[in-house]
């Protein structure tokens, strides 16, 4: 995974350094290791936490805080089966997406104003529309002619979205370098 330049970034050899780890057989063994006796996590998980919650005491300063650190982690032991079982899907989707995450493209779309929250926002508005008025019209189909879409020209409604789909028009067209 490297960029234009052939450079790899940093991101990249840290995602390549951990599916080499996961393709390693010891660690697929002992991700089966694992899930052969998930039974045993939320009881594992429970001694750790006691372990660490009687050690916690006898250790001053900054040691405390690595300890909280450990007890936070050990709430997540019970997830780890989950975790592992779906892994694979999740390798297959990083090494898809990371040429792309890498790429120019990404950072372009990243700072494109696609992913603003009126943007966001917006097109979800009208994805809404979209499905509703698709899923009326396909249990109720209407048979419109040309003095019908005209007629419906009167409608404020659909006033605002053709106004919209005008202004947008102009935006866009003006926008593009032909």
């Amino acid at each position: 995974m490297t960029s234009s330049n052939g450079a790899t970034s940093p991101r990249s050899a840290s995602l390549e350094a951990l599916l080499d780890r996961l393709n390693e057989r010891r660690t697929v063994e002992a991700l089966h290791q694992l899930l052969d006796h998930a039974e045993l996590l939320p009881c594992s998980t429970d001694n750790i936490r006691s372990g660490l919650a009687d050690v916690r005491g006898a250790i001053p300063g900054e040691s405390n805080e690595v300890i909280a650190q450990m007890l936070s982690l050990a709430v997540l032991l019970p997830y780890l089966p989950r975790l592992v079982a779906v892994a694979p899907k999740f390798i297959e989707m990083i090494e898809r997406l990371a040429p792309f995450v890498a790429s120019q493209e990404f950072d372009a779309l990243l700072s494109s104003g696609v992913f603003q929250p009126a943007t966001v926002k917006l097109v979800g508005q009208a994805g809404d529309a979209f499905v509703a008025s698709y899923e009326e019209q396909r249990r109720h189909p209407p048979k419109r002619g040309l003095l019908s879409l005209l007629g419906a020209l009167r409608d404020p409604d659909v006033q605002r979205a053709a106004a919209l789909i005008v202004a947008f028009g102009k935006r866009f067209g003006h926008s593009l370098e032909w």
